[in-house]
């Protein structure tokens, strides 16, 4: 953004009135930072400047209209409803409202809402939500695609072991995140090219000895589980037989 003017942007209420860059529905999800007018024919600039905008305007530089809307210290998140699904079946735990509302309306068939604050852009549900909220959206998003992924691991398709990968990585909030998105990218055949990429990326500055700790971590987490040993299983009603003899003295049952 340039050519800032010396309008002061802090006498006028703010509006959201788009978001910085662009969204793909099937890479969510997403996170943005809003873009704001002061609804007096200024967009907000970083640094406190402003430069003439009316609605319509084309943004300078690549970003996303929407609203306007209300603003307050929020953040832009983009999910598909497919993964705003998964979400929903998959989180047992409390949610803020602002994020139940966000989630109940992108699973409804309703339009966009200035109310809400939400956009509806074919697949993709785009919403501002409180900044103080967006840690719980985000450690939700988390612990579902952690369960997703051990899941596909599980399952040993290779497409979905890497997409389950993908969705993690963009909800990873610590390197234990980051080292099972890598792990499953290994478990998902992923290309080895894409795959010392990404370790670069995500493990930028991280010793080796930490880096082979944590993907040690991660192995183990994704482990498939094994399958119980039949010659050390005793039936219900085995056990039974045992309790019962015990009890009366008949024998004392022998561990296996």
């Amino acid at each position: 953004m340039s050519h800032p003017e010396g309008h002061d942007a802090t006498l006028v209420p703010r509006r959201i009135v788009g978001f910085e860059g662009h969204h793909d529905p099937l890479r969510t999800p997403a996170w943005r930072t809003p873009i704001h007018d002061d609804a007096n024919g200024h967009l907000m600039l970083p640094g406190g400047h402003t430069m003439p905008w009316r609605e319509g305007d084309a943004f300078p530089g690549e970003a996303t209209a929407v609203g306007p809307w209300p603003a307050g210290d929020d953040v832009i998140v983009v999910l598909s409803r497919t993964r705003a699904s998964v979400l929903v079946r998959g989180h047992n735990g409390p949610l803020p409202p602002a994020v139940r509302r966000y989630l109940d309306w992108c699973l409804s068939n309703e339009p966009s809402d200035l109310a809400l604050r939400t956009h509806r852009d074919g697949p993709s549900c785009i919403g501002a939500i409180p900044r103080s909220d967006a840690p719980a959206l985000r450690e939700a998003l988390r612990d579902v695609a952690r369960d997703e992924l051990r899941a596909a691991v599980r399952g040993t398709q290779f497409e979905a072991i890497r997409r389950a990968a993908w969705v993690l990585q963009r909800s990873a909030l610590n390197d234990d995140d980051r080292a099972l998105v890598l792990e499953g990218l290994r478990h998902g055949h992923e290309h080895p090219d894409v795959h010392a990429r990404t370790t670069r990326t995500l493990f930028r500055g991280t010793s080796q000895e930490r880096q082979d700790a944590l993907l040690h971590n991660a192995e183990v987490f994704l482990a498939p589980a094994k399958p119980e040993d039949a010659s050390t299983h005793t039936s219900p009603l085995t056990q039974h037989r045992d309790a019962v003899r015990s009890r009366f003295g008949l024998y004392a049952p022998v561990a296996p």
